[in-house]
């Protein structure tokens, strides 16, 4: 089985955390005052924010990916940007590792459809 370009990678990463930031800031926007509430804070309220923890947990559980490559995944993803090339040339993680958080991270989005 061919793997996707890395190009097809990147705009389902960024497609992904855009859906969920923009989920965050409509949730952030209709809270009193302008704050972010705790559970805008957390991720919930149709961010996919849990479901991208969840993906990264699932990998570490299964020896895909280590602890401390999800946490570097998961700030990224908590800034509302994940950029696979920077974690991958920087030695973060390595590219087929990130076609795994990728792949996880798109089955969260159209569970999310």
């Amino acid at each position: 089985m061919r793997k996707p370009p890395t190009r097809t990678i990147l705009a389902i990463i960024a497609s992904a955390v855009a859906a969920g930031t923009l989920s965050m800031a409509a949730v952030s926007y209709a809270s009193e005052g302008g704050a972010a509430s705790p559970a805008t804070q957390t991720g919930s309220a149709g961010s996919i924010l849990p479901g991208v923890h969840g993906v990264l947990r699932n990998l570490v559980d299964q020896g895909r990916i280590t602890q401390a490559q999800a946490d570097a995944v998961q700030r990224q993803a908590d800034t509302g940007t994940i950029d696979p090339k920077t974690l991958v040339q920087s030695g973060v993680i390595t590219d087929g590792q990130m076609h795994l958080v990728a792949n996880g991270i798109e089955q969260v989005k159209l569970a999310g459809k």
